[in-house]
């Protein structure tokens, strides 16, 4: 649209008064000029799904009169001024604007980096002590449950035991204390916790031997005169407890400051914080207690110091509970880096057959055997007079080794999503943490003491560990910023036989699907009797993937009035995906 031109709503009286003076003249030749040359640069413009600027108002005359008319330069500031108004909507036309459309697309392409770097897949067993792998997969198949969550509670039973009597050091004044958060986010009934606590049972009985021990003497005591009496018998030693607030924590917290806290559900965990008033610093206490730092607590009535505890935690959590706490509060947990101190294995609910297999007798020892070391090893530490806890230390190739990791690690820190981008400082550290906890696991699995350096072999597992968890932190940290975000299904045995079985099915689609119960059959062809599954239980595999259930009942493969499977795009992502897990 072209704008009016201010020079031509002047009266023809007030106009030819101007061009008596010559310099004024000139004066309005040139804005002349400089307004045509807008009206000019406008039609050049298209105005389609423009914003129509607001019109040019044409000065008016009163303002002239107000002016000097002799000052051409005053009147040409005036004009320029109108023009550069004029220029900045245009401008501001002109700048592409970022849509929501557009911000979604880009944050969908980091997290879908994140997946492409730090892909999910099945932990790394190599990396234990073998008698201590071999049980705890025993374990989860009696309980008929996935494995894949039963190390992070294995590593934060064993550190709570080891507590503060060993702490790894990659350079001087670095410490990583022998703490672990652990998180298994599925869905309820899939068996989160019984296993957990069946790794606890040596902790039980250490407790219910302390506890037998405070009593005698406390009876001894009491049952003594006033005068007889002296200092009342100490507390009995905490080896885990079921509820976790910092009032709790300071009189459980004794001697080397381990202990571990396995919760069936870990939304207590943040319940219980700021319990005791309604504003408090609960959270950056347990921030303090988590890098094994002392944490200082004031409350209206008392203060206290809490001093070298080493709190381990591990706790199953729903995945709608999951978003509703740590993404609840506007994001407070995740802003905060509450999250990010959490290692958290993110599944959906699979099948597990339960059969008559039981965690034996000689699994069942490999794992508590170590446990029972540890503990012997760490009482027999903090009863020497003046100690102190023990650094194990890079070796110099290690060192490399680590700082070589870190810094590629970072280097992708950009590509990555923003509230990812949180976790990386703390897997550094877990990695560590890994190292030495591995370190020490293999020593007292094989009934050694510890000694205090770190190889790279050491270290490697300790990455190799991060880097696994790293993938399930994806999954976890996108259910956080999305109510729409996907679960990554791992590729486990259990996977790469239902691929299998599919690639051997290609040919015998009818009308491009496939009958639930006849991909069942030919699943348990390839399996022992006691590791055949239902239908059902297929048809929750196939859902778990990804993978298309047709609406209804459908006639395939022989078979009238059946679920079936639709052969699709994803069908063919998912056996590819299963295949380039499989060269690995």
């Amino acid at each position: 649209m072209r704008r009016k031109n201010p020079l031509e709503s002047f009266t023809g009286r007030k106009l030819k008064q101007f061009e008596k003076d010559s310099d004024v003249a000139q004066t309005i030749q040139m804005a002349s000029k400089i307004v045509q040359d807008i009206d000019v640069s406008e039609k050049d413009e298209p105005e389609k799904d423009q914003i129509e600027p607001e019109e040019i108002k044409p000065v008016e005359p009163e303002k002239f009169e107000k002016q000097n008319l002799n000052d051409h330069k005053t009147i040409l500031e005036m004009i320029k001024k109108k023009v550069k108004d004029e220029e900045k909507f245009k401008v501001k036309n002109k700048t592409p604007q970022k849509t929501n459309q557009q911000e979604t697309s880009l944050e969908d392409e980091e997290w879908q980096k994140a997946k492409e770097l730090f892909p999910k897949h099945s932990f790394p067993w190599h990396v234990l002590p073998v008698g201590i792998a071999e049980s705890l997969q025993q374990l989860s198949r009696s309980c008929a449950t996935s494995p894949t969550s039963l190390p992070g509670a294995a590593f934060s039973i064993f550190a709570s035991v080891i507590g503060s009597t060993v702490h790894v050091s990659p350079k001087k004044s670095w410490e990583e204390p022998m703490i672990f958060w652990c998180g298994d986010i599925r869905p309820s009934g899939s068996g989160k916790t019984p296993a957990a606590r069946e790794l606890c049972r040596v902790l039980y009985k250490f407790q219910k031997l302390a506890d037998e021990d405070y009593k005698k003497s406390k009876d001894e005591w009491q049952s003594k005169s006033s005068k007889e009496r002296g200092d009342p018998p100490e507390r009995a030693r905490g080896y885990f407890v079921t509820d976790l607030t910092l009032e709790g924590l300071r009189a459980e917290v004794t001697e080397h400051g381990g202990i571990v806290c396995v919760m069936d559900e870990l939304s207590s965990f943040l319940s219980a914080q700021n319990q005791y008033k309604s504003k408090g610093n609960d959270r950056e206490c347990w921030l303090s207690l988590w890098d094994g730092k002392t944490a200082r607590i004031v409350r209206a009535n008392e203060s206290f110091t809490i001093y070298g505890s080493r709190v381990n935690i591990f706790g199953g959590i729903q995945p709608r509970v999951w978003q509703d706490f740590f993404g609840g509060e506007k994001g407070f947990f995740l802003e905060d880096g509450t999250i990010y101190r959490f290692l958290t294995i993110y599944e959906n609910d699979s099948f597990f057959p339960l059969t008559s297999e039981a965690w034996n007798d000689e699994n069942r020892d490999v794992w508590e055997q170590a446990l029972i070391n540890a503990i012997e090893w760490a009482d027999y530490i903090t009863s020497q007079k003046d100690w102190k806890p023990k650094a194990l230390m890079l070796n110099e190739e290690a060192q490399n080794l680590f700082l070589d990791w870190r810094n590629e690690l970072f280097a992708e820190k950009i590509m990555l999503p923003k509230s990812l981008r949180g976790f990386l400082p703390k897997i550094v550290s877990y990695s560590l943490r890994f190292s030495g906890l591995l370190h020490m696991m293999e020593s007292f699995s094989s009934g050694l003491y510890p000694d205090y350096q770190l190889t790279p072999d050491d270290l490697l597992k300790g990455i190799e560990v991060a880097t696994f968890y790293i993938g399930h932190a994806v999954d976890a940290l996108q259910a956080l910023c999305s109510d729409e975000a996907l679960i990554s299904f791992e590729v486990t045995e259990q996977i790469k036989l239902l691929s299998a079985t599919l690639e051997s099915l290609k040919d015998k689609l009818d009308s491009g699907k496939l009958a639930i119960g006849f991909i069942c059959e030919n699943y348990n062809e390839k399996v022992k009797p006691d590791e055949k599954i239902n239908p059902k239980a297929i048809g929750a595999m196939l859902r778990n993937c990804g993978l298309t259930i047709l609406p209804g009942h459908s006639r395939a493969n022989g078979k009238v009035g059946v679920k079936c499977m639709k052969w699709d795009k994803k069908t063919e992502i998912f056996l590819k995906k299963c295949q380039t897990n499989s060269q690995k």
